[in-house]
């Protein structure tokens, strides 16, 4: 049988947190439900590569091939949301530092820098292995870059990541979009509270507890924006090249820090209705802030319709491998239930 045709019905599905003979059952409740798609893969990084070097795909080969012979498409993540903890040991610039200067630790989930150039290298070797093997696997019928592309959250919201690489970076997009110093003193006014600065290393990073002059905030958080743009561009690129299939990536509700809602909206035309729709998700926190992925991630249905995907109202964990406090594992997999939209 041939894996899901459009529309695409579905949820997330986590096979990595279940015993390989735990699937047949799954499936069952799957067909039951009605679904013919299933988003895997974007938080299993340990399991694809559970030593650095070493890839282990047979049991997501299982995953899909089980998949596609019941006729349920596969939509495959890449894992880079979550770095596994072998990364985070030898590589620790690799994680995120808050605005208090504390680097995070391995446990969560969107704690990488997206300007670490260790990081940046090992989501390429991934995303570049993961491409090669799945990249013509006619059940994969398309791809999800990282997971809910946001900043990092500080002391008091999402500010983003404050290492050295990300300060450094920062500086050389102030002196690329102004030129000079004199320039950027004349744009902000920072005569006001003697605020004038001498050269751009004298540019401090907007941390949390200071008053911070509100331009030196939106350049800030236009850099971290466009440090994530950059980020998934990197990943399409190699995805475009070595996958037949069409790539997108999902959405999230952003903060007030994050103001470059056009370039993000651009890239996905979520809310536009283009007859191509995205590969995405709203649910009922979403504003008008939002991200997606970078510029030349395609604009593909994937089934789903002109508008995007949406999520089920249910604010519970999205994640099958959670408990169910005794509900059923159908309830579980329809926690996160993927619906067309109409093209307008």
């Amino acid at each position: 049988m041939a894996a899901g045709q459009p529309p695409y019905f579905g949820a997330a599905y986590y096979p990595e947190d279940w015993p390989l003979d735990q699937i047949d059952a799954d499936i069952d409740l799957m067909k039951q439900a009605g679904m013919n798609c299933m988003r895997i893969g974007e938080f299993a990084w340990s399991r694809m590569e559970p030593e650095e070097g070493r890839y282990d795909f047979g049991w997501l080969d299982t995953v899909i091939d089980k998949l596609g012979a019941a006729g349920i498409a596969t939509i495959l993540g890449t894992p880079t949301c979550t770095p596994p903890s072998w990364l985070y040991q030898r590589y620790p610039e690799c994680i995120a530092v808050r605005d208090d200067g504390v680097r995070l630790e391995h446990g969560a989930r969107r704690h990488a820098c997206p300007n670490s150039s260790a990081y940046r290298d090992h989501c390429r070797r991934i995303v570049t292995a993961m491409a090669t093997e799945f990249g013509q696997d006619s059940n994969v019928v398309g791809w999800q870059i990282d997971n809910e592309l946001y900043l990092v959250r500080g002391l008091e919201d999402h500010r983003g990541c404050f290492c050295d690489e990300c300060v450094g970076k920062f500086r050389k997009f102030l002196q690329e979009r102004f030129g000079t110093v004199e320039a950027i003193n004349a744009a902000w006014g920072t005569d006001l509270w003697s605020q004038t600065y001498q050269s751009f290393e004298h540019i401090p990073p907007p941390r949390s507890g200071t008053w911070h002059h509100p331009s030196l905030l939106t350049a800030w958080s236009l850099f971290q924006a466009d440090s994530y743009v950059d980020f998934a561009d990197d990943q399409a690129d190699i995805l475009h090249r070595l996958a037949s299939q069409p790539v997108g990536t999902d959405m999230t509700q952003c903060s007030d820090r994050e103001p470059d809602a056009r370039r993000w909206g651009d890239a996905v035309n979520l809310g536009k209705r283009s007859p191509k729709g995205v590969i995405g998700r709203v649910d009922r926190r979403f504003c008008p802030r939002f991200y997606g992925a970078g510029r030349r991630i395609e604009q593909d249905t994937l089934g789903c319709g002109g508008g995007g995907v949406i999520r089920a109202p249910e604010e519970s964990s999205m994640a099958a491998g959670q408990g169910s406090n005794g509900k059923s594992r159908l309830t579980d997999l329809l926690r996160f239930v993927y619906l067309p939209l109409p093209v307008a």
